[in-house]
């Protein structure tokens, strides 16, 4: 195989690579764009039990939809 080929054949594999890694990235922007939307979808309410259930434990991981639903709650 000739250089020339071996480059040619390589510079393919790189664009390859990059159209799947542009792929996964509108395939996660897409996942995460569905997740807010359900989550805003959500009556505050809800959100706000769920914001102060987790606010029970010491590392709580509380989404900032549930955290705002919190505050209204308490307003």
């Amino acid at each position: 195989m000739s250089a020339k080929h071996q480059q040619r054949h390589e510079q393919l594999r790189l664009q390859r690579e990059a159209a799947e890694r542009q792929d996964l990235v509108g395939q996660l922007i897409e996942a995460v764009s569905e997740a807010h939307q359900a989550r805003a979808s959500t009556p505050w309410p809800e959100l706000a039990a769920r914001a102060y259930d987790k606010l029970q434990y010491d590392l709580p991981l509380v989404d900032v939809v549930e955290l705002r639903a919190l505050l209204h709650a308490f307003r």
